[in-house]
């Protein structure tokens, strides 16, 4: 009885050292691996410059991290000759009737560009790339019940990578 209970004490004891290093390896690792992301980035500027950190709650460009919405009627460019292309950011979503269109040589890159709520994304010659887009349809009547004026034009260049995903609260 009494070798018995010897060898599960030490296989308790062995269990508790790894845990112990394993608890202490995750603590030593660098905080870069931790999201930095902390919300939504909103366009609240006038001018629709997309490289003016004036017009970002954040008070910067946004970034690879950064989550963007753009809302009601935020009308914004993504004009090359005014700051570094590629843009990229996380997500970009744009609803409520905002607009964003992206001059030639605009090379954007998103994890996921959703465009709901009458929303516009206009590409013109540019490269959009990412896993998906998606255009949801207005479960509003008024609107239609369907896609309205949500949506986009695109006139890509063969940089373009994208899955188009057409949804709708239809049943």
């Amino acid at each position: 009885m009494q070798r018995l209970s010897s060898i599960f004490s030490r296989g308790t004891n062995m269990k508790l050292a790894k845990t112990l290093s394993a608890i202490a390896l995750i603590l030593s690792l660098p905080a870069q691996a931790v999201s930095t992301s902390t919300g939504a980035v909103l366009f609240n500027g006038t001018d629709g410059n997309w490289f003016n950190p004036a017009n970002w709650s954040s008070g910067r460009v946004p970034g690879s991290e950064d989550d963007v919405v753009l809302d009601a009627d935020d009308n914004v460019v993504i004009d090359p000759a005014l700051g570094r292309t590629p843009v990229q950011v996380r997500d970009l979503t744009i609803r409520g009737k905002a607009r964003l269109e992206t001059l030639p040589d605009t090379h954007l890159i998103t994890r996921d560009e959703i465009v709901q709520d009458q929303g516009q994304l206009i590409h013109r010659s540019s490269a959009s790339e990412g896993d998906t887009l998606i255009i949801s349809a207005s479960p509003d009547p008024a609107a239609g019940w369907g896609f309205g004026q949500s949506g986009t034009l695109l006139n890509p260049s063969t940089q373009s990578h994208r899955d188009v995903i057409l949804k709708t609260s239809a049943t």
